[in-house]
């Protein structure tokens, strides 16, 4: 699936959830009947609904749909249900089936991006590794998710990887990793699903760089929607 696709089939459900019903027998009052629009129809395909949907939304829209903003930030009533409208705004944030890709071989010391985003000692650090061992470690593990488990959806790691055939000192986000995501997870294995990025994920691509630097760098990594909570009309405002 691709990504205009993917994002699409999020603001299908809640164009779903939006369009108002009726009841067979006609006995409440509805603007316009489900199903009135290809879209709002459940018993055509999924890819015609789509693209019959991506046909009547804005190009703002569509950012919208790849943007998922804090619902404070949009709604000051949290109590209310949420709606769908030009920025999606999560009732609950899941957590992906894992993190893409090599949590567990960041070495010690080099954690919140060597320092610069925090100061864990290893949590969100630098895998520093050559190509096969991250291969057989980190990598292995998402040919079954995808091919065996129809995997939906992965969530890119605040890690960094450096790998060492070149020498240290190179290292790359995961969020803005295109080899990765893009390359191998979507292009090599086959992934369809949705790459979601972490809580302002983006912020730890190169820190120190723009944020319109490391919002062009995660949208041509291959992530497909972006949890930045509170700065979500300025992400909209890069991409657009």
């Amino acid at each position: 699936m691709s990504r205009v696709l993917a994002v699409a089939a999020v603001a299908l459900a809640a164009a779903a959830v939006a369009a108002p019903t009726g009841s067979a027998t006609g006995q409440h009052s509805i603007a316009q009947p489900a199903g009135t629009l290809p879209y709002q129809n459940p018993m055509l395909p999924v890819d015609q609904r789509v693209q019959d949907l991506l046909s009547r939304i804005t190009l703002a829209e569509k950012i919208g749909q790849m943007t998922q903003a804090e619902r404070a930030s949009v709604d000051t009533d949290t109590s209310s249900r949420a709606r769908p409208a030009i920025y999606r705004i999560p009732t609950a944030c899941g957590q992906p089936p894992s993190t893409f890709a090599g949590d567990g071989l960041t070495t010690y010391g080099t954690g919140s991006n060597m320092q610069t985003t925090g100061n864990y000692p290893i949590d969100q650090g630098v895998d520093q590794v050559d190509h096969a061992t991250f291969d057989r470690l980190a990598l292995s593990p998402y040919v079954a998710a995808v091919r065996d488990h129809q995997v939906g959806s992965v969530m890119p790691s605040y890690s960094d990887v450096d790998w060492t055939e070149d020498g240290l000192g190179n290292r790359i986000n995961m969020h803005g990793n295109r080899d990765l995501i893009t390359g191998w997870l979507k292009d090599t294995i086959g992934f369809d699903g949705f790459v979601i990025s972490d809580y302002n994920g983006i912020d730890h691509i190169d820190p120190g760089s723009t944020f319109a630097h490391q919002v062009a760098a995660g949208v041509n990594a291959g992530i497909d929607m972006f949890m930045q909570p509170q700065n979500f009309e300025q992400f909209r405002g890069d991409v657009d």
